[in-house]
Order: C-alpha cells, then structure tokens, then sequence
C-alpha cells in the first residue's frame, strides 16, 4: 500500500515510521501511552492516504485523551502539531536558517522588507540566539492559538514556526539595540510577557496598525456624528475594537439649530454606528462596539431596552453594548429611594465636566431646579434595578463609575468614556470632521505581564523591556487619521498590565477570598506601577518627556497612585521617583491597565487577567475545532484554585482583591462578576443581590465591570470558547 508524501511524492506506507513519531512525541513526558493514542486513532489505511492525513488522525488522537487524569496529552499533541507545523512550513522538522524564512516571506509579500533595518549577518545573529527547545512548552491549545491567531498564514496554512515568530516581533518593535532584541525576545518565549494580537499579528508585515481599540467621542452636531461614523469605520478596517460616546447626542423631540426640525433621538443614531461597526469584517473577529451614556440622559430607560428580546426591531440596537456613566450621587438615591433628574444633552453641557465630582454635583442640583428645559424625573432605585436586570440577562451592559474613574487617574483632562472591553480610561475630544487634527481618538497600546511567571525581584528589568518596546511601537505604527496620531505621539498613553493572576496565587499556596491574597495584590501592582513609572522616567531622560506631561499630567505637579498610603516601596523611594519624575518628565501619561487577556492565556497557558477559572479542563473554540485546555499548575496547584462558579466563590471578596490592584492601575481593570445557582433564591438571583454587588464595586474604588456572568451548563461550562474581550478587540 502506497502513501502520498507532503512534496506529492508516493511511498510504501511504513508503520514503523508512526511508530517513531508516537515515540518521540511521548519521550520523556509522564503518564501517557503510546499504544493508547494508536488505539484512539483507529487508524484505516487506504491506498493513496497522505501522510498528512495521518499526521492530523494522531494529533487529534492525542488531544482527545486530555483529562484532568491525564493533563499531559496536551504536551503529546502540542509536539504533533509542531513537527506538522515545521514540514510543512519548511519541508523538514529541523529549523531552516531564519534568513531563509525572511526571504521567502518578503518574496511573497507576507513580510515587509526586513532587511531595510537588518543586515543578514545581523539576522545570523539573532537566529543564533533563538532557543527552539522553547517550543516543547506549548501545550497543545497554546500552539493552536499561536497558529491561528499569531502566525502569518498564506491560503490557510501558517508560513512561520513559533520561535522565528517571537524573535521576528523583538527585532520589529527593537530594531536598533541588540541586547534588548535579545532580552525580549526571551521574554516573549518564556511566556513572561503577553501581547495583544494585532502586535504579534502585525509586526514584521507591511500592516502597521496596532492599536487592539480605540475611543472615539461624538459630538452633537451633524458634521461630528458623521465624522465620527466615518472614524469608526476606519479605525474598525485596521483591527481595532470600537469605544464610543453618545453622552451629547440631544434627545428625542429635542429642536436641532434655530429651525423647527425635531432630533430623531439617539436610537437612530446608534443604529448608524451599529451598521458602521457591523459593515467591515475584521481578521479572525467581526467589527465591534460599546457605547457610553450617562444614567442622566433623558432616553436611558429607552437606552437600557435597546438589547432586550422584549424590544421590537425598531427600537433596537442589539449589536452594540452599552456602558452606563454612574456616580455616588446615584447610588445614594436609590439608596434612600430618591428621585434623579433626566436630561437632554444639549441642555446641560456642563455636566460633561466630571473630574470634579462636587462641582458636578453642584451643576446636577443647579439643572435640577432649573426652568424650560427639558427633563424628567424617574425614581433612582427603578433606573438602578433596570440596569442591573439587563447587565444580568444580556452580560453586555456595563457600569463606568466616573468619580472613580476621574478621581485616582493621573490624567488632568476628564475622563468621560472607556473602551469596549472597560479598562482604558483615557480623554477624547469629538472632532468636527474626519481629518480634525483638533480631534482626539485615543488608542489603547497594551500588553501585559504573566505573574505566574513573573517574580517581583524581576520587575525592574520587564518593565523597562515592556515601556520601552510599547513606546517604540507609537513610533513605529501608522495612523490612519489625525486624530488618532496626535495625541498618541503627545501624550503616549500606554497600557500595560497583569494577567495569569490565579496561577501565581496557587503558586504562591493562597486562596482569592483571603487578606493574604489582598495583600499580594496590593505588594505586586506596587512595585510594578513603581517600576514602570520609574522605567518611563529613564526613557525620557533619554528620549526626551512626552509633550503633553506638564500642561495634562498630575504626575508633573507631584501626584503619585495611593498617595500617602503606600505600603511595601519605603516612602524616600516614592519621593525620590516623584522628585525624578518632576525633574525629568515621563515618556508616557499613562502605563498601566489590565485588560481581558483572553487569546494570550490560551498561547501561554495561562489564567486569563485577573479572573477566576470557570473550570480545570475547559474546551474552547478555534478554526481547527474544539481544542482542550487546562489551568497551569493544575497538578500541584489544583487545591488552591477557586473556580468562578464554585460554591465558596464570592463576588464580594473577589471585588475586595481587585480593588487592591486598582489602588496602583493608571487606568481600569477589566473584570467579571460571576453568579451560580448558589446564588439564587427561588430560582432568582435576587435584585438586592445584584445592586448591592455593583455598589460595593464603586465603593471598593473600581472604575467599571465588565461582563456579567451566569454559571449556565449548557454554555459556561462546556462550551467556553468565547474571547473575555468580544470578538478578541482588545484581547492581549
């Protein structure tokens, strides 16, 4: 019986050669079998068959009999599908010299022409300093993943493997300093630091967007609207996931200009966006988009129906999620069960200025007593439950607590939005129309740290690597409108954050729900914010501070996160770096965040950001079929883990250990609410339990929620394979 070989060649089958691959591929790996793949596979030969084929029964094989018994499969099929990846990207398993791989790319105008910032023998150089053993600590979902989502693919098929990859991205975004090409590209391939997919995606291609999303402000007028309509469609086609505000769109009946034309209201606009986001499909997701309103606008009952199934198509906008701008003075209506007061937009301009909460509220009391506008007054208590309701029903409405929000952020400029996935506050400006160099998109430059993996004695060093490689990358991207380029090139906000998080409290022997993991918390995001804050210190000695830092930053002025209350960096330190800092500027106006981190958990096999595991061993989707993975550590660690639907998971106290990262983040933490059966009285989750949930999120100082989760069987559990950012928009 013959086979046909990957170059087309035909050969008598030889099962001897299986025998060999099984072999090499469980070598050295406990507490799997060879003969047990070969009996899963079931192999039938037929005359003709490619060894392809063959190669893809077994791999399959081996990620079937992944289990929390036997977790090591997944070390067995990841090494399958690597020597699938290397004959048929090279023809051969051992690697081909990485000049090899840059010439065939740049021919095929996959890559572009890579030797404009490198010589070959550089190249040579850099190849001689790729560790490919690194490649057998992929499980098999973290090689799926890079496979899928990282690596160029030319009609379907990957044209690079792994370590070429992750070299390509260092000498990319480091391009004139050998010695941190070479230290970063370490970091990336021992998994210390994650990137967002647009990055890892991009670099080393001619596409040089790299923002995973932006914020765009719209303001009343038609010029803006459409303008901003427009930016959204372009920043949509370059990858990025859409952050919107419609916090001045007038209301309903409201009179446009001096004319006697009544405004549509802020449905139909929202359907315009809706469309503009839905229109463009962008590589491995579809466009997407959340939209920020105020709990004062006049049409926020109407808003918060807009994804309801009880709402017809008319009065509709499903495809959109919503973020609802709250503050204390509404918690403490409907606390008491007091009224709050509706407005139309155009009529109360001066609320859109929110970094000071108590001239905000002496404006809100002014509007309130004021005559001839437009207004309505609706029970606070009502307003909060029909959110609550919806955020629990649809899991796509989110609250942006903007005291919070404006009041620990070393920004001077107000902060009135976030962005899709809820961890990036940063200002915006609407523009007038699509060129505005006026304007201000904000775009989120991120990436983040596994602190599994990652040992606070190490953080000077990372995050000199991380500031340093995100502020070349401002450098490096183009930018498709002015609006965009400006602020980011002045201000260069930068994201950088902490994923991997239940790994590293397992490692560590502690359970979330305990003052000892909040004291973790707070001791880890203290001496990383310290460290990035001191690591842009340097690069502005160097470099020069970023434009904006004395006219936008609180930073210039001798602002410092927790002020005062730092509790594990001695108090000379912070007030030396505070000294430096007034000294000498900052690079960047921001550097932290923590977004969702969904597609680079499953590449480094790592918790996803902060969150709780909903399960050990969970199945996720991707363009090759299910693909099983289980939580690292899972062997020694497995007693330590608190799974987010568990009967003693509580989201009280997974706020209260949050909050301890949010003391030291510059901007916002995307994180999850979590609600099981337990939970449930009378087959409900009771609202009380609900508001009081949110409540103690604001008051614990967090700047938003994200998703909403139900502990659903039928889709939480067993179908898990939805991105923790939607569609992947800014997914690290």
């Amino acid at each position: 019986m013959n086979v046909q070989k990957r170059n087309g060649k035909s050969e008598p089958l030889n099962i001897e050669k299986i025998h060999k691959v099984l072999e090499w591929a469980c070598d050295s790996i406990k507490n799997v079998s060879m003969s047990q793949i070969e009996l899963s596979a079931n192999l039938q030969f037929k005359s003709g068959m490619k060894t392809s084929d063959i190669h893809e029964i077994l791999i399959k094989s081996a990620a079937d009999l992944i289990s929390e018994r036997y977790p090591n499969y997944q070390y067995v099929a990841a090494r399958l599908l690597l020597m699938q990846n290397r004959k048929s990207v090279q023809g051969q398993f051992d690697p081909v010299p990485l000049n090899e791989t840059i010439k065939k790319n740049i021919k095929k105008g996959h890559y572009e022409n890579i030797y404009e910032y490198f010589t070959e023998t550089e190249v040579d150089y850099f190849d001689s300093k790729i560790n490919y053993q690194r490649d057998y600590t992929f499980t098999y979902a973290g090689l799926r993943t890079c496979f899928d989502k990282y690596a160029i693919k030319d009609k379907g098929q990957p044209v690079e493997i792994p370590q070429q990859l992750n070299m390509l991205v260092a000498m990319m975004i480091y391009k004139s300093d050998k010695t941190k090409i070479v230290r970063y590209y370490d970091s990336l391939s021992k998994f210390k630091v994650s990137l967002p997919s647009p990055i890892m995606s991009g670099l080393r291609t001619p596409i040089k967007g790299y923002a995973s999303c932006c914020l765009i402000d719209m303001g009343d007028s038609k010029d803006s609207i459409t303008s901003a309509s427009s930016a959204t469609v372009v920043m949509t086609t370059i990858r990025a996931g859409i952050g919107l505000s419609a916090s001045a769109i007038r209301a309903l009946n409201s009179y446009v200009g001096n004319t006697s034309v009544k405004h549509g209201g802020i449905v139909p606009i929202l359907s315009l966006f809706e469309a503009a986001v839905k229109a463009f499909q962008q590589p491995n997701r579809g466009g997407s988009a959340t939209t920020y309103i105020p709990f004062w606008s006049l049409e926020i009952e109407k808003v918060l129906t807009l994804k309801s199934n009880k709402s017809t198509d008319e009065n509709s906008v499903r495809k959109l999620d919503y973020g609802i701008l709250m503050n204390e003075l509404l918690f403490e209506r409907a606390k008491n069960n007091e009224t709050i007061t509706l407005f139309s937009a155009h009529e109360t301009r001066g609320l859109e200025v929110m970094n000071d909460y108590e001239m905000w509220v002496q404006n809100y009391l002014k509007l309130e007593k004021k005559t001839g506008i437009m207004k309505k007054k609706i029970k606070a208590r009502a307003m909060l439950e029909s959110f609550v309701t919806e955020a629990f029903e649809t899991g796509r409405y989110y609250p942006m607590f903007m005291d919070n929000a404006n009041t620990n952020n070393p920004l001077k400029d107000t902060i009135k939005m976030s962005n899709l996935c809820s961890e990036i506050f940063l200002p915006v400006k609407p523009l007038k129309y699509l060129e505005d160099p006026e304007g201000e998109i904000a775009l989120c430059i991120l990436t983040n740290i596994n602190a599994g993996r990652v040992q606070i004695d190490e953080m000077p060093n990372l995050a000199e690597l991380v500031v340093g490689a995100l502020d070349n990358l401002i450098d490096i991207q183009e930018y498709p409108l002015p609006a965009a380029e400006n602020p980011t090139k002045n201000a260069r906000y930068l994201g950088i954050g902490v994923s991997d998080w239940a790994h590293k409290l397992t490692k560590d022997k502690v359970r979330y729900n305990t003052k000892e993991a909040q004291d973790i918390a707070e001791e880890y995001m203290e001496h990383w914010q310290f460290n990035l804050l001191k690591a842009s210190m340097n690069i502005a000695k160097e470099k020069g501070e970023a434009p904006w830092f004395r006219e936008k930053s609180k930073y210039a002025q001798g602002w410092l996160p927790n002020q005062g209350k730092q509790r594990f960096i001695p108090k000379k330190e912070w007030d030396k770096l505070s000294k430096d800092i007034q000294k000498y500027g900052l690079r960047n106006l921001t550097l932290s965040a923590i977004p969702p981190a969904g597609t680079s958990s499953d590449l480094s096999n790592s918790t996803s950001g902060i969150d709780m595991p909903r399960d050990f061993l969970v199945t996720k989707k991707s363009k090759s079929g299910p693909v099983k993975q289980i939580v690292p550590n899972f062997s020694k660690g497995s007693s330590y883990y608190t799974l987010a639907y568990d009967e003693n998971f509580d989201n009280i106290a997974y706020i209260d250990m949050i909050s301890k990262f949010q003391l030291y983040v510059d901007q916002g933490i995307s994180m999850n609410l979590y609600f099981s059966p337990k939970d449930m009285v009378e087959d409900k989750i009771p609202m009380g339990t609900l508001t009081r949930t949110y409540r103690h999120a604001h008051r614990a100082g967090l700047k938003s929620v994200y998703y909403c989760n139900f502990d659903d069987e039928d889709i939480a559990k067993n179908d898990n394979g939805e991105e923790s950012c939607p569609d992947g928009g800014c997914s690290v």
